[in-house]
């Protein structure tokens, strides 16, 4: 895992589990370890085209006609996920769920999942694309997603090698489906004692119980790297964030908020940075607009600053900040960057900065480099900074910073980071 609590695999890397006729789950089997990371893109029974008819057919396959006629290809699900359950190298897996999967696949393949000890890192995406689950049903979705869930619940139970969880939850239906999905997600993570890192996509719904009740549930883990991704997180779930955070027996290295919030709730994340001994790095962006919700970006200036506690607040323990999306901030985007500056302020022991996609940036910039922590040794912004004779001024105040020595710091310019060295 990096300093974010993502865990690193290449694209590439990760086989899927009909590929290569049978050749994957055949090293699987095999216990061979150029196998790491495979994922499960569907579970439905393919339609075997003419041409592949006489190829697509292993021992890992079966067939059977149809009532249209058409030869049907079924994979050898419980045989998969026995080999997969015995399986010492897999450290990686990826469930997708979609609208027209086979429950009986799914319980099939669990069933021998169920025993795999190996696996580190797992991701379970129950949001397919909009074009199936705008025509499926909350019916079909709800029995699939209940379905998978409960038959994941014995594998949280058994794999102690379990460190990172990363949970895409379905946007069609969130609201109507908080109950069934909360509650179910809380039953598989209290069955893992060895998650280090959870990130939630599309989780939580303002106002609703059984959202807060799974990130109250989440915050009692003994947890080093918390996501929130797409989130809609209630002032109640923040308390249970603050709490995480302040704990003495806490053990959070970083932190990611990307979601949109009530005013006021960043207020006890703020108290419980100030807390918090473990914290190194801070990641906060504003959220795309879920289903019907009113983007409501987190404000610094009516949330923080107007907080009479504001002025007693430092976030000593943070060496890594990283703000994104400035320029959706409501009000005046310039109010709003004046008060990421008064943010920083808190920071004093950053050694890492990163800002994606701002308004005003040439002013920002000019505004942080007043204020640079004297530990800084890098520098991110994006690449809306076409000037050269601002690069030069900014390249320039840094090599004459007092602060900083120029032969240790980095300052990086394009979307994609290159570095340039003073």
């Amino acid at each position: 895992m990096d300093e974010w609590g993502e865990y690193t695999v290449q694209k590439c890397d990760v086989f899927d589990i009909r590929q290569e006729q049978g050749e994957v789950m055949e090293a699987i089997e095999s216990n061979n370890s150029t196998v790491t990371a495979i994922q499960v893109k569907s579970w439905e029974n393919l339609v075997c085209d003419f041409d592949e008819s006489e190829t697509s057919f292993n021992e890992w396959n079966s067939a059977y006609d149809d009532d249209d006629g058409d030869t049907v290809r079924v994979f050898d699900w419980t045989r998969a996920g026995k080999a997969i359950g015995s399986s010492k190298h897999l450290r990686h897996l990826e469930l997708h769920l979609g609208r027209f999967d086979p429950a009986e696949n799914v319980t099939l393949f669990c069933h021998g999942l169920a025993l795999n000890t190996s696996i580190e890192s797992l991701v379970i995406d129950c949001d397919r694309p909009y074009e199936f689950l705008e025509r499926a049903s909350f019916k079909e979705i709800q029995s699939l997603t209940t379905l998978l869930f409960r038959e994941l619940i014995p594998f949280f139970h058994n794999n102690t090698s379990l460190e990172s969880l990363r949970w895409i939850f379905p946007c069609t239906f969130r609201q109507k489906m908080s109950w069934i999905l909360a509650a179910s997600a809380m039953h598989c993570i209290e069955e893992c004692e060895s998650l280090k890192s959870i990130t939630l996509k599309n989780a939580g719904f303002r106002k609703d119980v059984h959202w807060d009740s799974l990130i109250e549930s989440i915050c009692e883990i003994s947890l080093q790297h918390l996501t929130f991704q797409r989130c809609s997180l209630s002032y109640n779930a923040f308390c249970s964030i603050k709490g995480l955070l302040a704990s003495k027996e806490s053990l959070l290295k970083s932190l990611s908020l990307a979601c949109s919030c009530q005013d006021g709730s960043l207020i006890p994340i703020a108290i419980g940075l100030s807390q918090s001994n473990s914290i190194k790095c801070l990641k906060m962006g504003v959220s795309e607009v879920v289903e019907e919700e009113e983007l409501t970006s987190p404000r610094f200036r009516a949330s923080l600053k107007d907080d009479p506690r504001w002025a007693f607040l430092d976030f000593n323990s943070l060496e890594r900040f990283e703000i994104q999306g400035l320029y959706e901030y409501s009000g005046d985007p310039e109010d709003r960057c004046n008060d990421m500056v008064d943010f920083l302020r808190k920071m004093p022991n950053l050694r890492s900065i990163t800002i994606k996609e701002i308004v005003h940036e040439t002013k920002f910039l000019k505004d942080i480099l007043a204020i640079l922590p004297p530990k800084l040794h890098e520098l991110k912004i994006n690449d809306s900074i076409q000037n050269k004779h601002e690069l030069r001024y900014l390249t320039s105040k840094l090599s004459s910073s007092t602060k900083i020595n120029p032969r240790d710091f980095s300052l990086y310019m394009s979307s994609n980071f290159p570095s340039l060295k003073n």
